[in-house]
Parts: structure tokens; C-alpha cells; sequence
């Protein structure tokens, strides 16, 4: 079950990163170099390798209370 929650978090970090890349799409043509520059794209591809990882970590205690809760309801937080 925690599996199927770390998938789910890294599907909708994935899905908010593409959004965020294609958001600028809407600007004038002329911002367009600016904002896709190679740095910046560089920087999204970074984002899209470690921005899951990161979020999984900071989110593992959330996606795993519910686990907690079920199986081991004597387990107390230390």
C-alpha cells in the first residue's frame, strides 16, 4: 500500500513539473527563448529526476501513517 502511494506522489510531482514547463507556452513568442533557455531546461530535467525523490522523503511519514494505523494500531510515535 505505501508502494502505491510513493507511485502516486511521483505521478502528480511528475504531472505539476510538465505543467509548469508547458505553462509558458501561453507567453509571446519572443519570452519564449528566455524562458526556455538551456539552463532552465536543464534545470527542469534535474527537477524531474530528483523533485519525486525529494518529495516521496518529506511526504514518507504522511504516506505511511494510514499503513500505521491499520496493521499496527499499537505503534506510537516516538
Amino acid at each position: 500500500m505505501t508502494a502505491a502511494r510513493m507511485i502516486i506522489v511521483v505521478a502528480v510531482t511528475w504531472v505539476v513539473l510538465t505543467a509548469l514547463v508547458l505553462a509558458p507556452s501561453a507567453l509571446p513568442a519572443s519570452w519564449q527563448y528566455y524562458i526556455y533557455s538551456p539552463a532552465s531546461v536543464c534545470l527542469w530535467v534535474l527537477a524531474m529526476l530528483f523533485g519525486p525523490v525529494i518529495t516521496v522523503f518529506v511526504n514518507y511519514p504522511v504516506v505511511n501513517v494510514v499503513n500505521d494505523r491499520v496493521c499496527c494500531s499499537s505503534h506510537h510515535w516516538l
